[in-house]
């Protein structure tokens, strides 16, 4: 399990088999039960003897590296599309999308880089936030700035080099999913003249977006939604029931049997 490492790089002295235990675990939970999960991770990690602050900082890190890889996948999954199908409109959305990553990322390295952009940047985030809070008649927190400049030594301390392993990792992890996803369609009957690989990336891709924000447990009912919509939406509603046993297969392997895995 990809993400099993990517948890023994972010909480050094954690092994690639607890990793895994803990990635298994929390999945189950959080599909059931969301919320729990960070619990219980912490709760395992305290028993191998990792502090609260060093869990926590983990998971930030670890959740920072997987929605940068979803947004980057995203990228380029509309970027193939647009290439492919010769639709403007997918490549003008890649090009600008592109562009937003790019200047994050140079922006998030200037941070990790320099101590001195670290502490305008924030700066300028504490009075943003204390003009924001302010409209709410709400009192900002004083110590922004302490808490960037926090979490820059603990990111460079943690990652260091290694932010490439954990990014590798979670590209691995995102393809085993897709692969899983591209096997279930074409094993209900949708070859490539109905749906062809890019097509079924890209409605991967935007799943992945969309189901960032838990709002059911484990996204059951949202992610089958989009799949499907996008399904029906590049091919046609004539395969909706089709495509429907093709998600439905694809989410019993990556939702219910890691709840069933999980909870054991």
């Amino acid at each position: 399990f990809p993400a099993g490492k990517i948890y023994s790089i972010v909480l050094p002295g954690l092994s690639f088999k607890r990793g895994t235990q803990s990635w298994v675990a929390t999945t189950g939970v959080a599909s059931t039960l969301p919320g729990f999960d960070i619990v219980l991770r912490i709760a395992m990690c305290r028993g191998w003897g990792f502090s609260i602050e060093r869990t926590m900082s983990a998971m930030f890190m670890s959740g920072i590296v997987e929605m940068s890889t979803k947004l980057l996948l995203a990228t380029a999954a509309v970027l193939i599309w647009g290439l492919i199908t010769l639709d403007l409109g997918a490549l003008g959305i890649a090009a600008i999308a592109g562009f937003v990553f790019v200047v994050v990322a140079l922006l998030v390295r200037a941070v990790l880089s320099s101590e001195d952009t670290a502490r305008r940047f924030g700066e300028r985030a504490q009075s943003a936030t204390r003009w924001v809070m302010s409209k709410f008649k709400r009192q900002a927190p004083d110590d922004l700035v302490d808490r960037i400049l926090g979490v820059r030594l603990e990111a460079r301390d943690v990652l260091g080099s290694r932010w490439q392993h954990a990014f590798f990792f979670a590209f691995v992890g995102q393809a085993f999913v897709f692969t899983i996803l591209l096997l279930s369609v074409r094993a209900v009957g949708l070859d490539s003249s109905v749906l062809g690989w890019s097509d079924i990336l890209l409605a991967y891709a935007i799943t992945t977006i969309v189901t960032s924000i838990p709002i059911t447990p484990g996204s059951v009912g949202i992610a089958e939604l989009v799949l499907v919509g996008c399904f029906t939406a590049i091919a046609g509603r004539e395969i909706g029931n089709t495509a429907t046993a093709g998600v439905l297969l694809y989410r019993l392997s990556v939702w219910l049997l890691p709840i069933i895995i999980g909870w054991v």
